[in-house]
Order: C-alpha cells, then sequence, then structure tokens
C-alpha cells in the first residue's frame, strides 16, 4: 500500500504542477475568447443553488460571421451525472456584438436524460461548459471552457502566484462524527486575516486562475489542493510558517465544519508539515469533524 501510494503522490504533484502553469498561459493564447457560467445579469457564477436557471455568455467576437444580423453558435453543457452533455444554443446579443448568451434549466436526479431541455445534477456536482474553436494553425482543435457546480460551497480565494501544494492521499480517512465522510465533500485550508481590527477565517484553497468553489472535492480518489501564500502587504494569503486551518464542505447540508488534520510524515516526496512554505509540499492521511 505504502509503495502504490507513493507512486499515486508523485504522479498528482507532477499533474499539479502542469496544471497550475497552463492555467493562465491558455487564457492568454485565447485572450479575446472566453465562456463562463454567469447569472441573468451576466455576472460570473460559481455555484448554483436548487430553483436556479444556467445562464452562459461567450465572448468571441470571431464568430461574429454575418454583420446583418444576430447568429446562433452552441455549446455543450454536462454535469457528473450526465457525462454526455446537452447542448445549449447561445445567441447573439446584438448584431456585430461577438458576445452570445444562452441558458438551460437543472434538474435534479440519479440518473440523466439525455436530448431533453435540463441537464441533471447531484448535490455537489461539478458542471462544466466546453465551447470548440476552429483548428489552429497546426490542425489542432481546441476548446474554451468553465466549470461552476451545483450546491457546491461558496468559497472563493486569490490566486497570488505562491502557494504550497497539499495531497490528500488515495487512502486519507475523512471522519465526521467517527464515520467515514459521503463521497463529494470540499476540502480546503483557511489562513487568519485581520479586517477592521477583528480576526476572521478566510479561504486559501483552490486551483487555477481565480475559480470557485474553491477548496478541492474528494470522491475517493488521490487528489491535490493548492494553498496560496500571501502578497507582500496584502494579508490575502497564508504567511510564512502559518498553520493551515482546515475545514469541509458538506454536500449533504451544506454546510462547512473545522477539521482536525493527521500529516504523512514517512513519504520521502512529502518535504512539510502542517504549516505553509512557499513551494513546499504537504500529504494530509486523516481530516476528522466533529458536528456536536
Amino acid at each position: 500500500m505504502k509503495q502504490r501510494t507513493t507512486f499515486y503522490l508523485a504522479t498528482i504533484v507532477i499533474a499539479m504542477l502542469f496544471l497550475l502553469s497552463t492555467t493562465v498561459s491558455v487564457a492568454q493564447l485565447i485572450s479575446e475568447t472566453e465562456i463562463q457560467f454567469t447569472n441573468s445579469s451576466g455576472e460570473k457564477v460559481f455555484t448554483y443553488k436548487t430553483g436556479d436557471m444556467v445562464y452562459v455568455k461567450l465572448v468571441y467576437p470571431a464568430e461574429n460571421v454575418d454583420a446583418t444580423m444576430k447568429e446562433t453558435v452552441y455549446a455543450k453543457i454536462s454535469s457528473e451525472v450526465e457525462k454526455e452533455g446537452e447542448i445549449i444554443s447561445l445567441v447573439e446579443t446584438g448584431v456585430s456584438s461577438g458576445i452570445f448568451k444562452g441558458n438551460i434549466k437543472i434538474r435534479v436526479s440519479p440518473m440523466p436524460f439525455p436530448n431533453s431541455s435540463f441537464v441533471e445534477v447531484d448535490k455537489g456536482d461539478k458542471l462544466e461548459v466546453r465551447y470548440k474553436l476552429p483548428e489552429n494553425d497546426k490542425g489542432i482543435e481546441e476548446q474554451i471552457f468553465d466549470n461552476a457546480y451545483y450546491r457546491g460551497p461558496e468559497w472563493t480565494f486569490v490566486n497570488t502566484g505562491s502557494n504550497h501544494i497539499v495531497l490528500l492521499a488515495p487512502d486519507i480517512q475523512i471522519l465526521i462524527d467517527g464515520k467515514p465522510a459521503e463521497k463529494g465533500i470540499f476540502v480546503s485550508a483557511y489562513y487568519d486575516k485581520v479586517v477592521d481590527g477583528k480576526k476572521i477565517q478566510q479561504n486559501a484553497g483552490g486551483t487555477g486562475k481565480d475559480i470557485a468553489p474553491a477548496g478541492v472535492r474528494w470522491n475517493g480518489q488521490v487528489t491535490a489542493l493548492a494553498v496560496w501564500g500571501s502578497q507582500e502587504g496584502k494579508n490575502n494569503g497564508f504567511s510564512e510558517g502559518e498553520t493551515f486551518k482546515w475545514k469541509i464542505w458538506r454536500p449533504s447540508d451544506g454546510k462547512v465544519y473545522d477539521a482536525v488534520a493527521t500529516y504523512i510524515t514517512n513519504d520521502p516526496r512529502i518535504s512539510h508539515g502542517d504549516t505553509y512554505t512557499k513551494d513546499g509540499i504537504s500529504g494530509l492521511i486523516k481530516l476528522e469533524v466533529k458536528t456536536k
């Protein structure tokens, strides 16, 4: 088991570093193009609640082919319940605007119903919308995408440019009141922040460029979380040497709970423990929560 765990941890470290290094560069390559989950006003949405309509906005001037009419393009929206997804039509907001909007209803269901007017979801489900771009000059098809959640946590974070990676081992124990936690919970690290002279706890875990819900969702597989350090004088992340404060969000009741962590100490690839260090690597082997 130890050998297998070590292999998984090494693999996830490499994947995590690649993700963190490429997230911003993709946006730079397609600087005038983006797709987002939004509300009815066009504002970015990170997590939808029961009864919400899912709105999508595509900014893509190149799709404005005909300057005399509003045009329609198509994207695909999927969830973990409905993996094959549904096609959603996006209509240009005005002649030659290059901005396209559309919407679809979400429906709570344990099974998908393809080719319907709904996208099926479950609590904590990850939603994804994708739009295919034309092939580039090398003949490679590119896509842009955005993620949101159905009933995920309202956590956000700041990508400050420096982070500490924390791994969740494949055999991690996550216990709530002594019982194994349901899959689909979110895990994240909080730091102390002073606001108006008062100390509060603020989330600093997340992967990518200001993507929320922040933290990382655990589904029984090895995964990792980037914990972000503060920029000088901004108090927007962890200070060097600050102790991690762990919290989980439980999809069954939508509540956040404090968790006590046990760290991996016997793996040579794990360089650090319970405190933040720029470019450090820690590993969790147990998280325990008491709700009462």
